[in-house]
């Protein structure tokens, strides 16, 4: 590691912070769990490997210092399981009337828009994303949220 860039300010001093998640042996989750321990330096604390119940619990009460997880934003009909405010399937202590509103109407684009403007999570590690695409696509990229969240405006050449 080189010396620290203007965009980098080492977090302050404090106890140390666990890192949560539903990690597998060898997966990219474990691998980013290992990449922010890492990134933490002294503030690095455990990482916590949970049941899927376990983690859900931890998410809807705050018992956690750093969750990571893959936010799901496609297709966009399942933003509404995570960030519609008082989601039936997983508890989220995330409410926005505009995210909402914009769910509520399908507005997908609308929807993605406010969850920009309002996060409901912080982003501090994003794992690299490498996608293999057929030359026969056109228009084919990686969203920010997921690999196939712009599937909808690939064309295929026939």
């Amino acid at each position: 590691m080189g010396a620290p860039t203007d965009s980098f300010r080492p977090l302050p001093p404090g106890r140390r912070l666990n890192i949560s998640g539903v990690f597998k042996v060898g997966s990219s989750m474990e691998r980013m769990a290992l990449a922010v321990q890492r990134a933490l330096g002294p503030r690095a604390g455990e990482i916590e490997d949970l049941s899927l119940a376990d983690y859900r619990h931890r998410v809807a009460t705050g018992e956690f210092d750093l969750a990571i997880e893959l936010p799901v934003a496609w297709p966009p009909s399942e933003m509404a399981l995570l960030w519609r405010t008082n989601s039936p399937l997983v508890a989220r202590n995330f409410s926005n009337p505009r995210v909402d509103a914009a769910i509520d109407a399908g507005d997908w684009a609308r929807a993605m828009t406010e969850l920009a403007d309002d996060p409901p999570v912080a982003f501090i590690c994003l794992p690299a994303r490498l996608a293999i695409i057929d030359a026969r696509f056109k228009n084919a990229r990686i969203g920010p949220y997921g690999f196939f969240e712009t599937l909808p405006d690939w064309e295929v050449d026939r």
